[in-house]
């Protein structure tokens, strides 16, 4: 080949690769590169990425590998990638900024180059992407309502400065940034279009239970709302409100929030568009009602306090009077009464005592009832035999009357807790006894059924007068017509916090004139309480 001339011989040399040795170096060099680049199919999967997408997403090869674009890209909804992929089929290129959001959950700006290829009958899209950041527009939805009606003004001003074909690229980033705001906060967002809804974030879908596409489909806010109060603020076209809501599962939640009108501030066809923002305050409504109740119990319990040491002093009062009076009497003649005349006065001051006594030890077990010091222990007993003995016991003291004790069913073998029952029976036939004529008849009959034992205690006594009736069982308050009829007012009380203990039900029929049954249902239920060696 001669110096002169200008052409070039072909060479005759050629490498030989060996086989996959040319793809080898394909692969080597995508991984080299600074941008993020992957393939994809027709559904989205991702069918290739390089090392430098498992950098900027923090999954590993083997998990992207696994997932489908959609899943890193936040604004890219299967819906949306059908038709982009048409469009990308037709056009063959296409670039747009998007948000995506890595393992971690850092959300970033990415620009985004997408190109179609079809290669032996394959179809697939080979992405580029950038990172351009995560910083989005600092403004709340506060700042958004009040100066909205500046943004059409401001806009105008920016787009005279900025060159034409970034305005398209500007547009989709207020956009973008704007939206994540919006989906990104705690607090609930509804846009509402008179009572429909035109605009949740996922706050509000997990606040009511509801998808964005049940709340956006002809759905009415009303139908969740339960109740709303309402304090206008003319001063910012706006009102704070407190809205009980039901959510789908029929959960009440309590919300506070601001309803604020965007009259003008965006074009929605002339239509009145309100914006709600409200977060929950469930918790702090059940916390308030809570303490609310604890002030109301410990007011009553002030209140029963006083209400008790009163009663107390007052019940103290008449023996201890008595107790004064005989001893102050036979301290004056001792010397000169005989025995005859003396023993009326230590009558009176053994019975004093006696009272007071019974007094003490009514409060003291009333209190140990009620603070549940004793322990319910239920045992099988034979309850004809418990009743005839507890009968036989009150008519050695009250001779000069009479108790009718009849059983139904097979009472011979119970469960009940006869510590706790005793004192039920005693107390009932004491007080018909003692609120009946002299000779007159008690009736006391027990019915056992399965699982429960009910006893009745009937007399023909004063009867209690209705208006006395709803304060029967408070401590130491008695009939308005017991006249002189000795008695501190405790009975009942103790009565009735046994059956309570018990978890037993209570009532009473009274009627002036013909006589008072008081009802006692207790729960008797053998294989709840297996019996002890």
């Amino acid at each position: 080949m001669n110096s002169g001339d200008s052409a070039l011989e072909p060479s005759n040399f050629k490498l030989t690769y060996q086989p996959g040795v040319e793809l080898k170096f394909a692969d080597f060099l995508i991984n080299l590169v600074r941008d993020a680049a992957f393939c994809l199919g027709e559904n989205a999967q991702l069918l290739y990425v390089n090392k430098a997408t498992c950098c900027l997403t923090e999954y590993s090869r083997e998990e992207l590998l696994s997932m489908k674009v959609h899943e890193l890209d936040v604004d890219l909804s299967l819906h949306n990638w059908l038709q982009l992929w048409q469009n990308l089929k037709h056009l063959e290129h296409d670039s747009f900024k998007s948000r995506y959001r890595t393992k971690g959950g850092r959300v970033f700006l990415a620009e985004v180059n997408l190109r179609y290829i079809k290669y032996q009958d394959i179809e697939f899209g080979c992405a580029f992407i950038q990172d351009k950041g995560d910083g989005l527009i600092d403004l709340s939805i506060q700042e958004w309502t009040d100066d909205g009606r500046e943004i059409k003004k401001n806009l105008q001003q920016e787009l005279t400065v900025i060159q034409p074909q970034h305005i398209d690229t500007l547009l989709h980033l207020r956009e973008s940034r704007f939206r994540f705001l919006l989906e990104s906060i705690n607090a609930s967002i509804f846009l509402i279009q008179g009572t429909q809804i035109s605009y949740v974030n996922p706050a509000a879908e997990l606040l009511t239970g509801y998808t964005k596409t049940e709340l956006l489909t002809g759905f009415d806010l009303n139908q969740v709302i339960k109740s709303k109060k309402s304090h206008n603020s003319p001063a910012n076209n706006s009102e704070y409100q407190e809205i009980k809501i039901l959510t789908k599962d029929g959960k009440e939640r309590w919300l506070v929030g601001v309803m604020a009108r965007l009259n003008g501030v965006i074009d929605f066809h002339g239509q009145e568009v309100e914006i709600l923002t409200a977060i929950d305050i469930t918790n702090y409504k059940y916390v308030e009602s809570e303490l609310c109740q604890t002030l109301e119990k410990t007011k009553l319990l002030s209140e029963l306090r006083a209400h008790l040491v009163a009663i107390v002093c007052h019940q103290f009062r008449t023996p201890l009077n008595v107790i004064s009076f005989s001893n102050s009497l036979l301290k004056r003649h001792i010397d000169k009464w005989d025995e005859e005349k003396i023993l009326p006065f230590i009558k009176h001051i053994q019975i004093g005592v006696e009272q007071i006594n019974q007094i003490l030890d009514d409060i003291l077990f009333l209190a140990k009832a009620e603070s549940v010091q004793f322990s319910f222990q239920p045992e099988v007993i034979d309850l004809v035999e418990f009743c005839q003995d507890l009968i036989s016991k009150m008519l050695i003291i009250n001779s000069e009357y009479h108790i009718n004790f009849d059983s139904r069913g097979n009472c011979e073998k119970v469960w009940i807790d006869k510590r706790l029952v005793e004192p039920i029976v005693n107390n009932l036939l004491e007080n018909a006894i003692k609120y009946s004529p002299i000779g007159s008849v008690v009736e006391l009959r027990v019915d056992c059924h399965e699982g429960e034992v009910i006893f009745h205690v009937k007399d023909q006594g004063i009867a209690i007068p209705e208006e006395d009736q709803n304060r029967l069982f408070e401590p130491f308050y008695r009939g308005s017509n017991i006249d002189k009829v000795p008695g501190h007012g405790l009975g009942l009380s103790i009565v009735k916090t046994l059956v309570n203990l018990h978890g037993g039900q209570m009532r009473v029929v009274s009627k002036v004139g013909v006589g008072t049954t008081f009802t006692v249902v207790l729960p008797s239920v053998p294989y709840l309480y297996p019996e002890s060696s």
